[in-house]
């Protein structure tokens, strides 16, 4: 299996939703695709200047207000069984940052939401690990930070499954929390 290939499919399913549904305003930008794609590039957050020295790492997709220069929801897929130090990684990545840039644009965040799918057992060992370091982060940055970061994990054994239920918390985000509005 080629790794992100699950986060290609879901970058070009998302992106064709967006054009089907006529959502201007918001793009979506996705790692792993064919590069010759618009909108396969590698999203990085970063803070301080945007060099490779302080960039953080890549995320696999990023969903952002093109007019205001803002990211609104960011994911992370773990397409294999992660260690914990993966985890904390992927969370702190975003903490971290002060903006995320995307094709040599920089967009900023007030309140982001942000999805870990991880390929795993819903009720499984790796699910309740990864559960609760997202929980223990979110109550350690709660006190020391003044961010609003909802941190979303979507387990599921079978990698299909996965990306269909990132897929349905993306757009329930877009619709119900962003109340973004199609046409």
């Amino acid at each position: 299996m080629k790794h992100g290939k699950y986060t290609a499919k879901l970058g070009e399913k998302l992106t064709k939703i967006f054009d089907e549904k006529n959502i201007k305003r918001l793009s979506v930008y996705y790692d792993h695709g064919n590069s010759n794609f618009p909108n396969v590039c590698e999203p990085k957050p970063y803070f301080g200047d945007s060099s490779n020295t302080m960039s953080l790492s890549n995320l696999d997709i990023a969903i952002v207000d093109e007019s205001e220069r803002v990211a609104k929801i960011v994911v992370e897929i773990e397409e294999g069984h992660v260690s914990p130090k993966t985890i904390l990684g992927d969370i702190r990545c975003v903490f971290l940052a002060e903006k995320i840039r995307i094709k040599n644009i920089d967009y900023s965040f007030d309140r982001l939401f942000f999805i870990l799918g991880m390929k795993a057992d819903e009720k499984g060992e790796h699910a309740k690990r990864a559960k609760l370091l997202i929980d223990r982060n979110q109550e350690i940055i709660t006190d020391e930070l003044d961010l609003d970061i909802p941190v979303m994990l979507i387990c599921r054994n079978n990698l299909d499954e996965l990306i269909n239920a990132v897929e349905k918390e993306i757009l329930n985000i877009l619709f119900k929390e962003l109340k973004v509005k199609t046409g």
